[in-house]
């Protein structure tokens, strides 16, 4: 039998440039004021991320209690079965998945029988990602010419209360193989994708369709995984998961889609790694009217990545190069990341590195609002530096 207690915080400080002009505060409407300004408060936080009471009460028992992270899945970047934590968004590309998992208060209880591993989460907390706030270079700005026009807000975002009916749960069964792993997985949660509910509403022009609020769908996932050595060098990992309970505009209708990714990583260089991930997600029982307005649906999303890790100077200098390609044709732009960082004494490392953004290309697959943003932060290309201090 065994107790832990797990405590980590965060505190963020940032100064971005503003993007808004002299000119375009002076001419922010009253509601479009009260968002710029939570966005610049969001900009500094103090956060308490994973706290949590692990304890052992039986050899065969583990429960943990407490806001943390469940991680599920075999690939790193794309898995389609690691649904449960939300991630921070606010600067795309910035950091690993790892690191942009957003923590939940939640109760977890793991039996183990032999290689089998059993895992029980009832989540309590409802929080959805942290996305780019209006004053933001990554917000998706409908009239970015004009700062200042209500048409540039969002509509107002419905979040469930925490707890009771509300409460999210996940079942995991997990075993671990000589030379190979399985994962089976199944959630009901809400869509941490805000949806946007469309109306009708009266102008001397005659009606008009426009945004009434965004709400978070309840869904339901069913999934598999498996992991696979190959050789010495080799690992590959498979995930499939089909989702139901999507809801679009213009139809009563709940739809299902089928994600589907693999991952190939190899460790046949001296001190490095490669890791390919492809991702597919499919509408099932898809219609024409999901692809146009408002909705602009796609029937199929393809997403790319690859990764490449390079320990140098005795392990204390890492080289890490990261990119994102999304769309067949690149149509939805994509990301590369390369940074270094160095271990510049025990529990403290130093670093930095660019970042820059592909704003995408024309094609058959490309709708005009997916075009519209990957131009707007194709501009956004950043150098960053980074300190870590672990005590």
């Amino acid at each position: 039998k065994s107790t832990r207690v797990y405590v980590q915080g965060k505190i963020i400080r940032e100064s971005p440039p503003d993007p808004l002009s002299r000119m375009a505060r002076r001419a922010l409407a009253d509601k479009n004021q009260t968002a710029y300004n939570e966005y610049q408060e969001g900009l500094s936080e103090t956060e308490l991320r994973e706290a949590y009471l692990q304890t052992s009460p039986a050899n065969f028992l583990d429960l943990k209690l407490g806001r943390q992270i469940i991680t599920w899945g075999m690939a790193d970047t794309l898995g389609v079965l690691d649904v449960l934590n939300p991630r921070d968004n606010r600067v795309p590309g910035l950091v690993n998945v790892e690191d942009a998992r957003i923590p939940l208060n939640a109760s977890r209880a793991d039996f183990y029988i032999g290689e089998w591993n059993l895992s029980l989460a009832v989540i309590h907390e409802i929080r959805f990602g942290k996305n780019p706030g209006y004053g933001s270079e990554f917000y998706a700005y409908p009239l970015p010419e004009n700062f200042g026009s209500e048409l540039n807000l969002f509509p107002e975002e419905k979040v469930p209360s925490s707890g009771g009916d509300n409460s999210e749960y996940g079942l995991a069964l997990k075993a671990a193989f000589s030379g190979w792993d399985l994962s089976l997985n199944h959630a009901d949660y809400f869509d941490d994708q805000a949806r946007t509910v469309w109306e009708f509403k009266q102008t001397p022009q005659g009606a008009v369709l426009k945004p009434k609020s965004r709400v978070h769908d309840r869904l339901r996932m069913n999934g598999a995984g498996i992991s696979v050595i190959g050789g010495r060098s080799w690992l590959w990992n498979i995930e499939f998961a089909l989702l139901s309970g999507f809801q679009f505009y213009g139809t009563e209708k709940f739809y299902q889609r089928a994600d589907f990714v693999f991952a190939l990583e190899y460790a046949g260089f001296s001190d490095a790694s490669l890791n390919v991930e492809v991702s597919q997600q499919n509408i099932l029982n898809f219609e024409g009217r999901l692809a146009t307005a408002p909705n602009y649906v796609d029937e199929h999303t393809l997403l790319s990545a690859l990764g490449y890790r390079q320990d140098l100077l005795n392990q204390s200098l890492h080289l890490n190069a990261f990119v994102l390609l999304l769309g067949v044709k690149l149509e939805k732009g994509g990301t590369a990341r390369l940074g270094l960082s160095y271990d510049w004494f025990d529990g403290s490392s130093i670093g930095g590195g660019f970042l820059v953004y592909q704003k995408g290309v024309d094609s058959e697959y490309a709708t005009p609002a997916s075009l519209a943003y990957v131009r707007q932060i194709s501009k956004n290309d950043r150098i960053f530096l980074e300190a870590d201090y672990s005590f």
